[in-house]
């Protein structure tokens, strides 16, 4: 997992894992969670190599979406696979997780120099 910052107040994730799981949640909680701490970020999660995800882990998005969310910060997943915007669509979670979706901008930057 690498972490890049684009600009003072936005930090993008790569997960490079291909499954994200329970055995996985430890390791994103000590890499995810220091950011909760902060004010008025954003936080974006790359997912497009994603190929299996847990309740266990739509569990933490969930959380880590509401700890963001205390501190005025948004949380964001983009570049959806098949199988992830299969899991978003049918659980819903566009309803509480910000959705960056691959027609609206080519790429991140992209995205995050129309804000």
């Amino acid at each position: 997992m690498t972490s890049e910052k684009l600009s003072k107040k936005v930090i993008v994730v790569y997960c490079l894992e291909e499954r994200l799981n329970i055995n996985r949640i430890n390791c994103l909680k000590k890499c995810l969670l220091p950011f909760t701490e902060q004010s008025e970020i954003h936080l974006i999660l790359d997912v497009s190599r994603v190929c299996f995800m847990d309740c266990a882990m739509v569990g933490f998005l969930l959380t880590l979406h509401r700890k963001l969310q205390q501190k005025g910060s948004l949380l964001s997943l983009a570049n959806l696979n098949r199988f992830v915007e299969l899991l978003i669509d049918t659980l819903k979670l566009e309803r509480f997780i910000h959705i960056i979706k691959k027609n609206q901008c080519e790429n991140i930057e992209t995205w995050m120099k129309r804000k």
